[in-house]
């Protein structure tokens, strides 16, 4: 096995255990294991930084190390990107994903799955929005400072549930969600329901996209 690979199937691993640490509601696993995958996707990095360079020597070039790393990419570049990766891994997992518009996309059988995007602007808060839908499923994809996007996969019923105490936009044409970290578990600030919601059991839960 080469690094490349040992380092992705050491971090589907970490994934695996910390989405299990999740649905148990074990805070101090989870927390070791986002902590390991965020060490991953630095070495992860790192590699491929290292590969461009090594290619860049041997063309003869004097090209940057990373000119595409993204960390340098724009905000709407970095959502882009998270989103694919998102779809892939679901294709992946044999959830066929398929883009309709915009951040909204189908599971095959004609049912909306919401995608929303956000990076880690200010500590561990997230701020991410969605156009209104009769949605499927969900889907919120959280980047923190160091590049690794906890996925949150929510079903039709959490939907339906708060769709009505969601924060909207000021035009009324979008719901608009807000995510705080604390102590490894993350909360859905839902208006009316104080301190929050607790989403750690979300984390991975593509089966919610059947």
């Amino acid at each position: 096995m080469d690094l490349r690979t040992r380092i992705k199937t050491i971090k589907a691993q970490e994934m695996e255990k910390a989405a299990r640490a999740a649905s148990l509601g074990d805070i101090s696993a989870l927390g070791l294991h986002t902590r390991q995958v965020e060490k991953l996707d630095k070495l992860e990095r790192e590699y491929e930084e290292i590969d461009r360079a090594l290619a860049a020597i041997e063309a003869g070039t004097t090209a940057p190390l990373d000119p595409a790393k993204p960390q340098w990419a724009s905000a709407k570049k970095r959502g882009q990107m998270a989103r694919e990766e998102f779809v892939r891994t679901a294709r992946e997992k044999g959830y066929g994903l398929e883009h309709y518009k915009g951040v909204l996309y189908t599971n095959g059988a004609d049912k909306i799955i919401g995608i929303a995007y956000a990076s880690e602007r200010c500590e561990k808060k997230w701020w991410l929005g969605l156009p209104l839908e009769d949605y499927h499923a969900f889907v919120l994809l959280c980047e923190n400072k160091q590049g690794h996007v906890t996925r949150f996969v929510f079903p039709k019923e959490f939907y339906n549930q708060h769709r009505h105490d969601f924060s909207r936009k000021k035009d009324g044409s979008g719901v608009e969600f807000n995510i705080a970290l604390a102590e490894g578990r993350y909360v859905l600030k839902v208006p009316g329901h104080r301190p929050g919601v607790s989403i750690n059991t979300y984390i991975n839960k593509f089966q919610y996209l059947h």
